[in-house]
């Protein structure tokens, strides 16, 4: 009897030895769907988890809050701020066109002849063209090499007169262009027409006249229409686009500053909280990717849905052209706020417009001559903001550079920072202005020399030459 008890005893424990054993598979396969499936929600528009390639920002001291929290992305610290920009009153943008963007889905694409060195936290593909989330982060890859560019007239005879003047072909040509604007009137097809990718500088209002929408009114949805048209032509040229989105945020001759000249602030509709949503909304809606996981991604951050929707299955998308899934065209978005806040008060830092890294693929800011010590400013914004390639947006020798120097300095700055990838030249938007080339001979000299350097792509990957 006691060997059949002891028999028994021996089946009952094995049984729960057993038992035991398949729970714990059963429970290890099923987390592991649910982190795949998680994952895969986050890549259907575009949300990239962090990655250690972005270990080095965080190691800058800048809190990067978790975006599942509902958090609307600030950092808590800003950057150094020195450099007073102030070109407040320049010209006014071109009133037509429009330009594509950088990133693709909510990461970032940096093409091949710019990426080598920097960390990127999705799967580039060979040349960084690819689209959606998929795409390269940045539209770099391979070695590093500088994209250099120069600001568009509108008329392509100047911007060859400008690869004359500099004895090379520019890379990027930057448009200046303003909210509701749509990019089928004139930039996407200069674009191919130059053989350069295309640099999207977009404000709220047109050069120095009234703000057509407030950073408010967008986050709350109000014009979603342009953004989903931004989102299809885009898509439909099959371009590669930077989007510089409201650059220079944290200086107050921009409409879409929080702050006044006299350091007060602008009110509700202009608050840096509203500006990171009104970014956030732009990224979610221009990256595309499934409408249900866009949605879901707004309503997370206490957003209407797309056109203000009241379901996913709203009668209101079908003739608006919104459907389940939003092409992902070629886009990366460029962060690129004063290196010194003006006004240089705390609450105007750079990092109160800070709308969370799964929403930047650049960072950069602008540089000009006519300010005191740029360079020593630059250094240290540089350092601040790590672990994304680096972007010039606008430079000038205007207003100080006769001998060249500043020009010369800057571009051995550029040349010996590894992240740097891209330099800008502004000449305006209009020919013959006070930044045009060919009043500064010193520093046209140097960027003569400069570019003909091989670290120096004429051409981004895929451009037709």
């Amino acid at each position: 009897m006691l060997r059949v008890r002891a028999s028994v005893w021996a089946a009952t424990v094995r049984l729960w030895i057993e038992t035991a054993r398949c729970h714990w598979v059963l429970t290890g396969v099923s987390l592991g769907v649910a982190t795949l499936l998680a994952v895969a929600g986050l890549a259907e528009v575009g949300v990239r988890p962090p990655t250690a390639g972005e270990a080095p920002f965080e190691a800058a001291g800048i809190e990067l809050p978790d975006p599942s929290s509902g958090d609307d992305g600030q950092a808590t610290t800003g950057s150094s701020q020195a450099d007073r920009h102030g070109h407040g009153t320049r010209d006014a943008p071109v009133g037509t066109g429009g330009g594509p963007s950088i990133y693709a889905g909510i990461g970032s694409s940096l093409g091949p002849e710019v990426s080598g060195g920097v960390q990127s936290g999705r799967r580039q593909s060979g040349d960084g063209r690819g689209a959606g989330h998929g795409a390269a982060k940045h539209g770099l890859a391979g070695r590093k090499r500088i994209l250099h560019g120069v600001s568009d007239t509108s008329d392509t005879s100047d911007f060859h007169g400008f690869a004359k003047q500099v004895g090379a072909h520019p890379a990027v040509l930057e448009d200046f262009y303003h909210w509701d604007t749509p990019l089928t009137t004139g930039a996407l097809q200069r674009w191919q027409q130059t053989r350069t990718r295309g640099v999207l500088s977009l404000s709220t209002a047109p050069g120095d006249g009234p703000e057509l929408i407030s950073p408010r009114e967008i986050a709350q949805g109000k014009d979603d229409h342009y953004l989903v048209r931004l989102n299809h032509s885009i898509a439909a040229s099959k371009q590669f686009v930077y989007i510089r989105l409201f650059p220079e945020m944290n200086g107050c001759w921009n409409p879409y500053s929080a702050y006044r000249k006299d350091g007060s602030q602008r009110g509700r509709k202009h608050t840096t909280k509203s500006f990171r949503r009104a970014w956030q909304r732009v990224v979610l809606i221009v990256r595309g990717g499934k409408r249900r996981a866009i949605n879901h991604e707004l309503q997370r951050r206490h957003m209407p849905r797309i056109l203000r929707a009241s379901s996913n299955h709203d009668p209101i998308y079908k003739p608006q052209g919104v459907h389940r899934r939003l092409p992902q065209p070629q886009v990366s978005f460029m962060w690129t706020p004063q290196a010194t806040s003006a006004p240089n008060v705390p609450g105007n830092k750079a990092g109160a417009y800070w709308p969370g890294r799964r929403f930047v693929d650049w960072v950069g800011t602008d540089t000009y001559s006519a300010y005191a010590r740029p360079l020593p400013q630059l250094e240290s914004f540089y350092r601040h903001w790590k672990g994304y390639p680096f972007v010039i947006g606008e430079y000038s020798p205007w207003n100080r550079d006769r001998s060249g120097r500043f020009t010369k300095k800057l571009f051995r700055w550029a040349e010996r920072h590894d992240r740097v990838r891209m330099l800008i030249y502004y000449r305006s938007v209009h020919a013959g202005t006070k930044y045009d080339i060919s009043r500064w001979p010193k520093a046209l000299g140097v960027l003569r020399h400069e570019l003909e350097k091989p670290l120096f792509a004429p051409y981004a990957s895929g451009a037709r030459h």
